[in-house]
């Protein structure tokens, strides 16, 4: 974690429970939270080490909150000692899982600094692995296969 220059949070929410997303046009299964870009890309919340961070966990907590809204109390992380993979050129990802009733808190929000939106305005999905793989930015497809991998076990 020497190199790091940004971390994020891959979130997964287990929607196959008896505690399920009231919502019909969600799968039953494992789905993992990402933000849609303008251009259609997926993508995780994550981003650059501010100056002053002390960990890529304080990067990954913080942009996790910045992009989605999404704070510490609406997931648990899995065990971030040890369950994170550096992926890319120098980014840290954890693996959290999102508490069902936080699942209405996740919005796009804009850029503290820019006031610009850096994903669709309406872009959070919840998806499987398997719908999308194919609309994930290339270099995170590592990081969706070591989340699922993890969780499956």
């Amino acid at each position: 974690m020497e190199k790091c220059t940004g971390a994020g949070i891959i979130l997964y929410v287990d929607n196959r429970g008896i505690e399920e997303i009231s919502n019909p046009d969600y799968d039953k299964d494992i789905l993992y939270f990402f933000l849609e870009r303008e251009d259609g890309q997926l993508d995780f919340p994550k981003g650059g080490i501010d100056e002053g961070e002390k960990s890529p966990l304080d990067c990954a907590v913080r942009e996790t909150k910045e992009e989605s809204n999404l704070k510490p109390l609406d997931y648990d992380l899995l065990d971030p000692e040890n369950t994170f993979l550096e992926c890319g050129e120098g980014l840290i990802l954890f693996l959290g899982k999102l508490h069902m009733h936080s699942i209405k808190h996740a919005k796009v929000l804009r850029n503290e600094k820019t006031l610009e939106f850096e994903h669709k305005e309406d872009g959070c999905r919840y998806l499987t692995k398997k719908k999308a793989e194919k609309n994930l930015l290339d270099y995170l497809k590592i990081g969706l296969n070591w989340a699922d991998k993890i969780i499956q076990n």
